[in-house]
């Protein structure tokens, strides 16, 4: 049997209008915080979903959120939704997530999605700002290079501080890797530009791209027996880990003989022989700073597309991939698996009471069956 919104209520002990005010944002009914977060975690705990139709057709919204996200499922996107989605729910709504798998096609999907009663919608990194004078609805777009958007990331500056951080080691002769290096302009202007301010000649600061490359492997022979290269500052992380093992098999070690930077900061990056040093992108301030606008885009009805959008600045985190010798990670899984270091970071802290005395009763537990089979 479906959950209702009276179920809802009498779990809570509070009367169906509460919930209903709770819900479906109405201010005008004030509800305490405790109150509010208690219907909302029974909400979560039973499944409870709304009646759409009827809800539409009281000239209700659907308290949901449209994410519209490009389907490469990189690291970095997993972790900007987890965030958004876990903001967007703390607000009282919902997201309906809908994959953009032909960017042709991501206006008609849109504006699909508005049939659904939406409220807002949020885009991660598959369209542009020019879409929302077309659409009646608050939304914000979200991307990750020089592009209009609403919150971006500036990649130039993140590769910019990387390439500077291994020309600080001393390293004269690089090369930047990786795949579709066309379409990562903000990523080879910061490398080009940290080059140019050591007076590093395009000889010695050269680019190779794996993307469709099946002569990779003799390029990348002549860099390092000929060219002389010294390091490699690689697109993103995951290139990074992968050129580590390839040079590992050729007898090359990392960083002793050859240093490498990433980027992104997402997993890939301490899952190597050695840790990356890499640049993370933040994704979590990116995912809060969204959901802010958005719900300020939704309270004063506002479809306009930001007149001063914010630029989010990458943060160089140092591994042993580039000589370097930070000091050791805190932990190695603090309390889920996560997908970016920047996460990681956020991870370290006192969980709640009842979650402390449960994993201390399951570790007494198993010391218990310890010292039973020794006995």
């Amino acid at each position: 049997m479906a959950v209702t919104m009276q179920n809802i209520a009498d779990l809570a002990g509070v009367s169906r209008p509460v919930v209903s005010a709770v819900l479906n944002g109405n201010s005008k009914l004030k509800v305490a915080s405790g109150t509010r977060a208690r219907i909302l975690e029974l909400v979560n705990k039973t499944g409870y979903t709304r009646n759409l139709p009827a809800c539409l057709l009281n000239g209700q919204t659907s308290r949901s959120i449209a994410l519209f996200t490009n389907p490469n499922d990189i690291p970095l996107f997993q972790e900007l939704r987890y965030q958004i989605t876990g903001m967007v729910s703390a607000y009282g709504y919902r997201i309906m997530h809908f994959p953009i798998i032909m960017p042709k096609n991501t206006a008609e999907i849109i504006e699909d999605s508005l049939q659904f009663g939406i409220d807002g919608i949020i885009t991660i990194d598959c369209t542009s700002t020019v879409l929302q004078r077309e659409i009646n609805t608050p939304m914000v777009s979200l991307m990750r290079d020089t592009v209009a958007a609403d919150v971006k990331i500036d990649l130039e500056q993140g590769e910019y501080e990387m390439t500077r951080h291994i020309l600080e080691h001393g390293h004269r002769r690089l090369c930047l890797i990786g795949n579709s290096l066309s379409y990562q302009p903000g990523k080879v202007a910061g490398f080009r530009r940290a080059c140019a301010e050591y007076n590093i000649s395009p000889k010695y600061s050269t680019l190779l791209d794996l993307t469709w490359n099946t002569t990779f492997a003799e390029q990348l022979e002549r860099l390092l027996y000929h060219d002389r290269v010294t390091a490699f500052v690689c697109s993103c992380d995951f290139i990074a880990v992968r050129l580590m093992g390839y040079l590992s098999h050729c007898g090359i070690r990392v960083p002793d003989d050859i240093v490498l930077g990433g980027y992104d900061g997402d997993m890939y990056a301490c899952s190597g022989p050695c840790r990356i040093t890499t640049v993370w992108q933040p994704v979590v301030q990116m995912g809060k700073l969204a959901v802010e606008i958005l719900m300020e885009k939704i309270r004063t009805k506002n479809f306009n597309v930001l007149a001063k959008p914010y630029t989010l600045k990458p943060v160089l985190h140092l591994g042993e991939s580039c000589g370097c010798k930070p000091p050791p990670e805190k932990t190695i899984c603090w309390e889920r698996v996560i997908n970016t270091l920047e996460g990681s970071n956020n991870l370290i802290k006192v969980p709640p009471p009842e979650l402390i005395e449960r994993y201390q009763n399951f570790q007494s537990s198993e010391s218990t069956k310890d010292q039973g089979d020794v006995e």
